[in-house]
């Protein structure tokens, strides 16, 4: 080529009408005319940087067909395309949307060749908003998961963002539906529109965290969806009541963290199906219509501050309940009260004593974890048990109260850093879980031979054990866990071997 064509190929670069015809002189360029055309379209971007995007990505499209190039001059395109395609700023985004064709044809590379790309590559496109960029949205989508839509992870952000630079309805059509048609949980972030979403026949889980608009705005696009549970993370300052919570009507279980505002539950009291109910850092005695929720079953809170449990009394159907780091938490038998009441959690609770546990009688289940306990006995009364787990126990090394548990089929002790020597009482012969992990103090395990029916066993991180024994009589024992215990795991062998199914 002649200099005056390699210039006049220069001056017209910012033209697309122009990038086939420059592409087909670099493929018919000498070495030494192609160095000079790409250099030039190089520092002519130097001296217009709102061009730097369309000139680089069409310095780099001329370059595979090119020849011989010096490897300077191709190692400073390829590092000056990449560059381009990792916007790292929405302002950069919109600069190499700039590029229009040459970024559509440039991400659908990477694409194509697998090769990663920033989330900003979708915005992007977004803003290129045309069919070709549309396509290119279209074969993205097919290689994902939509089963967990996230608005946390960028790519998905993106993606619904995106759905305002189309036309909704085919947007809806060719991206999102064949997306979240899977999609079971939905997670938002933020304050986004979710106007024009698809038809969600799969999902039954949706979080809020951290939105400013009106709630209603949120939930009404989901009001013809079978949404089952629903989290509230950071609600705004103007959240006093749940009324919009009506637009979903087959809610089952909510979740409410720092809702400060909120001053009102009644709306829970009218959804038919309402059952499960999780509170962290909000108090419930001070919402109003509480203790209409009639129909919960299941009740949740985390770091509440409350002294007792007066405000949970009138909820006769509840079968659950679970506190946390309730510290100020004194007395628990009013749960006497609670005749339906099967499953008890209690963990970092701050009672005087366990007494009021005593009343109890009907408990299936219970789970102790960092409660100060003088002895058992208080639970030694609770003779329905099936299930107990007891954490990071008491400075207590005598077990056999529990021997009055003779329903218990699932008992665990962890992180009793008390017991040296445990003597399991004869009368749990129907126990077929036994759990002793992380008490690191532990020596010695003693009357497992008792335990006819047990078929799980559990003795990881016991630093301190000394021997154990595994009789011949566990005859229906299938699991066996002995992880970082002794450098004498096993004085006396294990059962025949295959009568495990994992060890």
């Amino acid at each position: 080529m002649q200099p005056h064509e390699i210039i006049n190929l220069i001056d017209h670069a910012h033209e697309e009408t122009w990038h086939a015809t420059i592409v087909a002189k670099a493929a018919e360029a000498s070495s030494h005319d192609g160095g000079l055309l790409l250099n030039g379209l190089i520092a002519r971007a130097e001296r217009e940087p709102a061009l730097k995007p369309l000139l680089y990505l069409l310095a780099g499209s001329c370059l595979p067909h090119m020849k011989q190039i010096p490897k300077s001059i191709e190692k400073n395109v390829n590092q000056l395309v990449a560059k381009v395609l990792s916007p790292r700023t929405v302002t950069q985004a919109r600069e190499l949307a700039s590029a229009g064709s040459l970024a559509i044809t440039a991400i659908e590379q990477l694409l194509r060749e697998g090769k990663p790309f920033g989330s900003l590559c979708l915005r992007a496109l977004a803003f290129i908003g045309n069919e070709a960029a549309l396509q290119v949205l279209e074969t993205y989508v097919k290689g994902m998961d939509g089963k967990e839509f996230d608005t946390r992870n960028y790519m998905m952000y993106e993606l619904l963002m995106a759905k305002d630079h189309f036309d909704q309805q085919e947007y809806q059509q060719r991206i999102l539906g064949p997306l979240m048609t899977t999609t079971e949980v939905f997670i938002v972030l933020g304050d986004i529109s979710l106007d024009g979403l698809p038809p969600l026949p799969a999902l039954h889980t949706v979080s809020l965290r951290s939105w400013r608009r009106k709630l209603a705005s949120l939930l009404e696009p989901l009001a013809s969806t079978g949404v089952k549970r629903l989290k509230l993370d950071l609600a705004p300052r103007g959240l006093k009541h749940l009324g919009d919570l009506e637009l979903l009507p087959q809610l089952q279980e909510l979740e409410l963290y720092l809702c400060d505002s909120l001053t009102d539950v009644s709306a829970l009291s009218r959804l038919p199906n309402f059952k499960r109910l999780s509170l962290q850092l909000v108090n419930p005695g001070s919402l109003k219509g509480f203790q209409e929720i009639n129909q919960l079953w299941r009740l949740e809170l985390h770091d509440c501050s409350i002294e007792d449990l007066k405000s949970i009394a009138s909820l006769t159907n509840l079968q659950e309940v679970h506190l946390h780091y309730c510290k100020q938490l004194k007395d628990v038998s009013v749960l006497c009260h609670l005749p339906d009441l099967k499953r008890l959690s209690l963990s970092n609770v701050n009672l005087n004593d366990l007494n009021g546990l005593r009343e109890i009688t009907g408990l299936s289940y219970l789970r102790l974890s960092c409660c100060e306990m003088k002895d058992l006995n208080s639970i030694a009364h609770l003779t329905s048990l099936r299930e107990l787990v007891l954490v990071s126990g008491p400075e207590l090394s005598d077990i056999s109260s529990l021997g009055k548990l003779v329903n218990l089929e699932t008992l665990q002790l962890c992180g009793w850093d008390a017991l040296k020597e445990i003597n399991i009482p004869a009368s749990l012969s129907n126990l077929r879980t036994l759990d002793l992990s992380s008490c690191h103090n532990l020596e010695r395990v003693n009357g497992l031979q008792e335990l006819s029916h047990l078929e799980t066993l559990r003795i990881d991180y016991c630093d301190a054990l000394k021997e154990i024994a595994i009789p011949a009589s566990l005859t229906n024992l299938r699991t066996l866990v002995l992880c970082r215990t002794c450098h004498k795991d096993i004085q006396h062998g294990f059962p025949v071997k295959r009568q495990l199914s994992n060890s």
